[in-house]
């Protein structure tokens, strides 16, 4: 159940700014092909069972530890806000949070929320992280191989 709370749905988004307008100028769409053999290829995978972290790792533990290791964990935050209010394409998921609070949501994208619960991998957090500030937060159930 973790894990399927870490890694159901996808990642698709439109541009904010596109919301509720009708586009009269050219559209374009640039799509590629799968990434997904080079990747098995040239990057690092778990190459074995994930066990229990130490208790109180912190974001900053994490994103240290990251090159090295994969961890998925639950990230349960208090005054989420988005560093920058013109973040395009914002990564934190509405409908991945397990709950929310007051949260502001743009196009399925938390802009900014009293509170969150959310399951995450180190490779999320780290975008997260680059775009979010928090209050106080705690990392739950935090597994790692």
């Amino acid at each position: 159940m973790q894990l399927q709370n870490v890694f159901h749905g996808g990642y698709t988004h439109g541009s904010r700014d596109f919301v509720n307008r009708t586009i009269r100028d050219r559209i374009e769409a640039y799509d590629f092909t799968s990434s997904y053999p080079y990747e098995m290829l040239v990057e690092k995978y778990p190459c074995e069972k994930f066990w229990p972290a130490d208790e109180g790792m912190t974001i900053s533990d994490i994103l240290t530890y990251s090159d090295d290791y994969a961890f998925f964990f639950e990230l349960v935050a208090d005054e989420v806000r988005l560093k920058d209010l013109g973040e395009q394409m914002p990564v934190l998921q509405a409908s991945k949070c397990i709950q929310s609070i007051n949260a502001i949501v743009d196009n399925g994208r938390i802009l900014k929320a009293t509170f969150v619960d959310i399951w995450l991998t180190e490779q999320d957090l780290i975008m997260i992280a680059e775009q979010y500030d928090f209050g106080v937060y705690r990392l739950r159930n935090v597994q790692c191989a």
